[in-house]
């Protein structure tokens, strides 16, 4: 068994302990759906990628803070923050501010961070060009540099 069907295998199987699956070194913000090992039509999780603090490759650095329910332990919402580099390259004087650029539920139009409303944005993508734009944008940390 390849270590991917393991993975996906032991998140299934945990699924109601796992609190949420956090990535990192990617580069890129973004999310992947996590299928049951069992039925690949179930999502059992979210895999959420929030870029890099870098500017490599001409990303924008950036990072999330995630709001989490106390009770629960699960994430409830994010704010994407940014950092405009070539703003403070020129300013040379002063302590850097991070933007916050996004929250999920509002950047998505999401009423929460349950896997069923996660799904059901990813069944929107089918649909709603400006939806995978704004996806595709987020990707890419707000920019279309590579």
């Amino acid at each position: 068994m390849e270590w991917a069907a393991r993975f996906s295998a032991l998140v299934t199987r945990y699924q109601s302990t796992i609190r949420g699956l956090y990535y990192g070194h990617t580069h890129e913000e973004g999310m992947a759906l996590m299928r049951s090992f069992e039925d690949p039509t179930v999502t059992v999780g979210v895999m959420l990628m929030p870029g890099s603090l870098t500017a490599y490759n001409g990303r924008t650095p950036g990072f999330r803070i995630f709001t989490v329910d106390e009770e629960t332990k699960l994430p409830i919402d994010y704010d994407q923050y940014r950092l405009n580099v070539s703003k403070w390259n020129e300013v040379h004087e002063g302590q850097i501010e991070w933007e916050i650029v996004y929250t999920f539920l509002d950047e998505y139009s999401l009423e929460d961070m349950s896997l069923k409303s996660i799904d059901a944005m990813v069944d929107r993508f089918v649909d709603d060009n400006d939806l995978v734009n704004t996806f595709q944008l987020n990707i890419h940390t707000g920019t279309w540099k590579y």
